[in-house]
């Protein structure tokens, strides 16, 4: 019953149409120009990153610490980064504790080459961050542990890509706790991998498979994990060469860490080169023990070009 009156109002708009226009005469191809004004007001408690990809917009740096970009306690941030032309925004904001960070990756899509990081850094201490989550999904998370005032740093680690960061009160998403953080307790330079292809005999065992990431071997062997270390010096270089991986220094300011923390950062880094795909599946290990950790666990695929 309700088609019935749609179709007599659109039968009545035809009718209206039709007669008030004259059929003898030809379509006007005359054009017209509209003047249009007025305000137009942001929603309350959002803002813009001061360095978007707009040419037209104003531009206010915030790729250091020194010039973060201020920011309220509760508020949605529109921005975006790029790996080359501006890989790091920096914000600044009092926050309470339990407070969430959010970063919503507009630009992700499954084993794209868009990805973004997220760390947080106490105010006193911009070298060396409380958190960071080095997810693999469209979300990162960062967990306020007191208030305070913070700096929220968001990192484009490949690729770009359009962010929403959101602080906000808000539980922790599946895709946060998910993350790989440098406070977990894992035993940092370290992997373990389980290998799922087939490969070749000369390709086969422990020795070949580490050697294919660049890697040492240190344990294990076809069928099971393979326990895999990241050396240090020429054998670290190789390793992250061959993986693709971003000296973490330029995201993390990990020259200013010490060296365990900063082991931790190459381990991160390490276990997210480890891309998405059907090679393989990794994980960290634990300084409590060897059992498999969903926080840390990544599938991957043959590398080389992973980044």
């Amino acid at each position: 019953m309700a088609k019935a009156p749609r179709a007599a109002a659109a039968a009545a708009a035809l009718c209206l149409a039709a007669c008030s226009s004259d059929s003898s005469s030809p379509p006007s191809t005359s054009s017209k120009t509209f003047a249009v004004s007025g305000t137009i007001h942001a929603l309350a408690a959002t803002a813009a990153d001061g360095d978007t990809n707009d040419p037209g917009a104003p531009e206010v740096h915030n790729d250091t610490p020194a010039t973060a970009q201020p920011l309220p306690g509760t508020v949605t941030v529109g921005g975006w980064v790029h790996e080359a032309k501006d890989s790091e925004d920096w914000y600044q904001a009092s926050l309470s504790a339990g407070q969430v960070v959010t970063l919503q990756i507009a630009d992700w899509t499954s084993g794209g080459p868009n990805d973004l990081d997220l760390c947080l850094y106490a105010i006193a201490s911009p070298a060396v961050p409380l958190t960071c989550s080095r997810g693999q999904g469209p979300t990162e998370q960062a967990q306020v542990p007191s208030a305070g005032t913070y700096l929220v740093q968001v990192i484009a680690v490949a690729g770009s890509s359009r962010y929403v960061l959101t602080l906000a009160d808000a539980p922790l998403s599946v895709a946060a706790v998910d993350a790989v953080r440098p406070e977990a307790e894992l035993v940092p330079g370290e992997v373990l991998v389980r290998f799922q292809d087939a490969p070749s005999p000369a390709a086969a065992g422990l020795g070949a498979r580490a050697e294919s990431l660049g890697l040492l071997p240190l344990a294990g062997d076809e069928g099971r994990e393979m326990r895999l270390a990241l050396g240090s010096g020429p054998d670290r270089a190789r390793a992250f060469a061959t993986l693709g991986v971003r000296e973490p220094e330029r995201n993390v300011r990990a020259e200013a860490m010490d060296p365990l923390h900063r082991a931790k950062v190459d381990t991160m880094a390490l276990l997210e080169a480890l891309r998405p795909g059907p090679r393989w599946r990794a994980r960290t290990r634990t300084t409590c023990s060897t059992r498999p950790s969903s926080r840390t666990t990544r599938t991957g695929r043959s590398s080389g070009t992973s980044r």
